[in-house]
């Protein structure tokens, strides 16, 4: 009887140990991650605007913030002032980016916001899409403006898990520059450090029909004959396969104009929800784009 205590207590005492001392080994994290994302082309602040103007539009983007409680933003179009502001009005949000114009502070940015609270930053940067991509401000391939993207590899505080978010913003007049631009995109997503996911945030400034978008979905294959080398789920066709898309409203919510927003995941993540937000607040739009947003799943 005696000898069966004894054992009984080495056991027990074993386990306490093992679970004090490696207790994620003992019990491995399984959960998957859930990700509210959103893609937004603020409007940059400085346009004569009239009625919409930033200083009217500022309180609305603050209560769609609040409302919507995204974990992570890719912004386009937002200058220095009204990234501030808006971080101002928020809580618990980090910044990634840089001015387009200098690399520093000049010009618009395609900043990625991301709530503190739930992610830490592993890596990230700005590239050009130009012949020079590391070089501030510079613009080739017929670019009206210098464009860029900005990207980063984050880390779920909770479950551990990591992924890269790349945010762009396309030019708005030449076709060369915007194939040039996702030809680079692919180029660096498939090259990137870690194969972990991708989601992809963006203002393309073309179409869902152009054949651009479907080559970088892998629907269809480049100029070249070429198929697309990562291609890319658009989060909201995949739940709403036929609604009306449009996303550049012209601040009067036509919600039957192009859809040039997007939100794309790649095939390792599950897409939960995906909507375009078209609320106005007394008339009013918080921008001349739909912001939208996606419910995506990181699996473990």
């Amino acid at each position: 009887m005696n000898q069966g205590v004894s054992r009984l207590k080495s056991v027990l005492l074993t386990f306490m140990i093992l679970s004090m001392v490696a207790p994620q080994t003992l019990y491995p994290l399984e959960s998957d991650l859930n990700l509210q994302v959103m893609s937004f082309n603020v409007r940059y602040g400085t346009a004569r605007d009239g009625k919409n103007s930033w200083k009217y539009r500022r309180p609305i983007v603050r209560d769609l913030f609040r409302a919507h409680q995204p974990d992570i933003i890719g912004t386009q179009e937002a200058l220095r002032f009204q990234l501030d502001e808006i971080r101002d009005d928020l809580d618990h949000y980090g910044e990634i980016g840089v001015g387009r114009e200098d690399g520093m502070q000049s010009g618009e940015y395609a900043a990625i916001l991301y709530n503190t609270r739930k992610f830490k930053v592993n890596d990230s940067g700005t590239f050009w899409f130009s012949d020079n991509p590391h070089v501030p401000g510079t613009r080739t391939w017929e670019s009206h403006h210098p464009r860029i993207c900005t990207w980063a590899l984050f880390s779920d505080k909770q479950t551990g898990l990591k992924f890269y978010l790349y945010n762009v913003h396309l030019d708005h007049r030449s076709h060369k520059s915007r194939k040039k631009s996702i030809e680079m995109l692919l180029e660096r997503i498939t090259n990137r450090k870690h194969k972990l996911p991708v989601l992809v945030t963006g203002d393309f400034n073309v179409n869902e029909r152009n054949p651009l978008i479907r080559y970088f979905k892998g629907e269809l294959p480049g100029e070249q004959g070429q198929m697309c080398p990562f291609p890319m789920s658009d989060t909201f066709r995949l739940i709403h396969p036929k609604a009306s898309g449009g996303t550049f409203n012209l601040f009067m919510g036509y919600r039957y104009g192009p859809k040039i927003d997007f939100i794309f995941a790649d095939s390792t993540s599950r897409v939960s929800s995906a909507h375009i937000i078209r609320s106005s607040f007394n008339g009013r739009f918080p921008s001349d784009h739909f912001p939208v947003i996606a419910e995506v799943v990181i699996k473990n």
